[in-house]
C-alpha cells in the first residue's frame, strides 16, 4: 500500500505581508518531511479558470468561444474585486446574476 498527501493551498484574510510565501514555504517543508517520513506521493490542486475548445469540444456543448471569453472576463473582474473589496458589492452583470454582497450579521 502507498500513501500520499495532497494540497490545496488557501489564504484566508486578513492577508499579511509574506503570507503567501509562507503558506508556499511550509508547504515545501511538510513535502520534505513527508518525503522523508517515506510518504510514496504529494499532490497539489491545479485550477484552470477556464476550459479549452478541446476540452469541451467531446461534449458538443455548441458554444461560441467570444461568448465563453467574455463570460470568463466578466468572471474575474468580479472575483479580483471581491478579493480586494472591504465589503463586496456584487452587482448583476451581463452573465452572473447575483445579489448584492453586505457584512455579516450574525
Amino acid at each position: 500500500m502507498k500513501f500520499g498527501i495532497f494540497y490545496e493551498h488557501q489564504l484566508p484574510r486578513p492577508w499579511s505581508d509574506g503570507a503567501e510565501h509562507r503558506l508556499f514555504q511550509e508547504a515545501l517543508d511538510q513535502v520534505e518531511l513527508a518525503d522523508r517520513l517515506g510518504i510514496d506521493y504529494a499532490w497539489e490542486v491545479e485550477h484552470r479558470e477556464s476550459a479549452s475548445l478541446m476540452e469541451l469540444g467531446g461534449f458538443n456543448v455548441g458554444f461560441d468561444a467570444a461568448e465563453k471569453r467574455r463570460m470568463w472576463q466578466e468572471a474575474v473582474e468580479q472575483c479580483a474585486e471581491m478579493m480586494v473589496m472591504e465589503t463586496p458589492t456584487v452587482t448583476a452583470r451581463r452573465h452572473r446574476r447575483l445579489p448584492e454582497i453586505g457584512p455579516s450579521h450574525g
